[in-house]
């Protein structure tokens, strides 16, 4: 009978990285057992931050982390590179390998022939959503056109059924890995996507009525990573405006203004404005600046 081999990580001093180690299951037992002895030498974990991190991880599930993480499951503040040069010897290796073939070009006369360029390692690339740019279905009435536009509902609706199953916690675990991801690990990409999807939650009025336990659970989930950064770290240096203050107004509004949704969730969105306006002295009254009366001279 084939024993079972189980791949472990070990560090690698001269390329800083973890590699992948297979063990067999007898080794993993005496690692598993001598786990005590090498206590002496681990830094103690901070179980004090532990609440905080639950907060900022909860919905991050094994499924949800394994379909957002790069396949080489290494994510890096700075995407992998790989010259064309590089490519094209790869490629024309696989090719040679599997057809047998010694017609193929040499990599000098391949890289003389062509420009050399940089492309991205698909490996390296964390696997995202995709945002949809048109909110509004194809066949959509000019009328439905302009509802759609203002109301992201059903956007949200595609990227919940195309991406997260119907399921809130899929969507709610992206936005975390998304925001640990660029707190931890500094990846921008990441950052871009949150705010994407932050925004596309504010902007649904219909789904707020529809859905209120997503965004009762939302709030909650805001509420933990907005303490983790600094309060000017979304202000535009041009515009001086807020990222947070601007995309937050109008859930708030929503909230407020609409008499169909849920009263809970109204009553939990309002204390978390009035925690955030106390906290950071964001202002919620003013509105957005696309939104404001414009002054024509004739």
């Amino acid at each position: 009978m084939k024993k079972r081999q189980i791949i472990v990580k070990r560090w690698n001093r001269t390329t800083e990285d973890l590699d992948d180690v297979v063990k067999s299951e007898e080794e993993i037992e005496r690692l598993r057992a001598g786990l005590k002895d090498i206590d002496k030498n681990l830094g103690a974990y901070p179980y004090e931050s532990l609440k905080k991190w639950v907060g900022l991880t909860q919905h991050i599930s094994q499924s949800v982390l394994e379909s957002l993480e790069p396949v080489s499951k290494n994510i890096c503040s700075r995407s992998q590179i790989e010259s064309e040069e590089t490519r094209s010897v790869r490629d024309e290796g696989t090719l040679t390998s599997e057809c047998g073939s010694s017609l193929l070009p040499t990599a000098h006369a391949s890289s003389s022939s062509s420009v050399q360029s940089d492309v991205t390692v698909q490996e390296s690339q964390l696997r995202l959503s995709r945002v949809p740019d048109r909110k509004f279905p194809a066949d959509a009435t000019p009328e439905e056109v302009t509802r759609h536009s203002m109301d992201h509902s059903y956007a949200l609706s595609c990227m919940m059924r195309d991406y997260y199953g119907n399921d809130i916690k899929n969507l709610l675990g992206e936005l975390q890995f998304c925001f640990v991801c660029f707190l931890i690990g500094h990846v921008y990409s990441a950052f871009e996507q949150w705010k994407c999807l932050i925004h596309l939650l504010c902007s649904c009025d219909e789904a707020i009525t529809t859905n209120p336990d997503l965004f009762m659970k939302l709030i909650n989930t805001l509420h933990f990573q907005i303490n983790e950064i600094p309060e000017d770290f979304f202000v535009d240096i041009v515009s001086r405006t807020n990222f947070l203050t601007t995309t937050l107004q109008m859930f708030f509004s929503t909230l407020e203004e609409s008499t169909t949704v849920d009263s809970q969730l109204r009553k939990r969105g309002l204390q978390f404005r009035k925690h955030l306006t106390k906290k950071f002295k964001w202002d919620f009254t003013q509105p957005p600046d696309d939104c404001q009366p414009v002054i024509v001279d004739v």
